[in-house]
C-alpha cells in the first residue's frame, strides 16, 4: 500500500468528509473506489475549455510566484501602518 498526498480546499474536504461520515464511509475509501472505477472505465473525466484556462493560468502564476523574493516585500504591519 502506498500513500497519496493531494492539495484540496479545506472547505471542500470538510464538506465531503461530513457527507461521507453520514453514509458511514471515509474519504480514503471514496478515492480508492473512484480510482478503481476509473481504471475499469466506469468513470470518465472531460476537461472543458474553462478548466484548461484555469489550469494554464494557475501554472503561469505559480511560475511567477517562484521568482518573487519575499524578503523584499513589506511586512503586513508596514502595509497596514497607514490604515
Amino acid at each position: 500500500m502506498s500513500t497519496l498526498t493531494i492539495a484540496i480546499d479545506p472547505h471542500l474536504k470538510f464538506a465531503v468528509q461530513k457527507n461521507l461520515k453520514k453514509e458511514g464511509t471515509t474519504l480514503t475509501f471514496l478515492i480508492h473506489q473512484a480510482i478503481k472505477a476509473y481504471l475499469k472505465g466506469k468513470i470518465h473525466f472531460e476537461m472543458v475549455q474553462e478548466d484548461l484556462k484555469y489550469t494554464q493560468l494557475s501554472r503561469r502564476l505559480s511560475k511567477l510566484l517562484e521568482k518573487v523574493d519575499v524578503s523584499t516585500l513589506p511586512s503586513l504591519e508596514e502595509q497596514l501602518s497607514d490604515v
